[in-house]
């Protein structure tokens, strides 16, 4: 009887540990998410990622900065967007590297810096004349 009592005993542990969806770590196990290889990763909350420059957040802040740059530095005319960088935080901050010319001067870059607050207002945060960097 004692040994019977054992393998029963035997028996279920073994079936109890196929059963569980615990692993060794204790973490349970979990399907794997599926992952659009055409999708850039949203796990990167806090870094910039670049976007396209036709990309609508990005649109938006070009024309924002437009508008600023009317009333602040009538002087400038934008060209065009070269580079656009998106950042989540609480709403998005839009990184622009755009071209803009200066009265009849020669091309120039700038840097501007948006942030589109979770409302859809916007805010310049910065703006860089003369940008140099990447």
């Amino acid at each position: 009887m004692g040994m019977r009592y054992l393998l029963l005993l035997f028996a279920g542990m073994v079936l109890a540990g196929c059963i569980s969806t615990q692993t060794v770590s204790g973490q349970g196990s979990r399907p794997k998410p599926k992952i659009d290889k055409n999708q850039p990763p949203i796990t990167d909350t806090g870094n910039y990622r670049e976007i396209d420059v036709k990309d609508s957040k990005a649109a938006d802040a070009y024309e924002f900065l437009k508008e600023q740059l009317a009333g602040s530095h009538p002087e400038i005319t934008l060209i065009s967007a070269t580079k656009a960088y998106s950042q989540v935080v609480a709403g998005f901050k839009i990184r622009l590297i755009c071209s803009y010319r200066k009265a009849q001067n020669q091309e120039n870059r700038l840097l501007a810096l948006v942030y589109i607050d979770p409302g859809g207002n916007k805010r310049l945060l910065q703006l860089k004349l003369g940008y140099t960097g990447g």
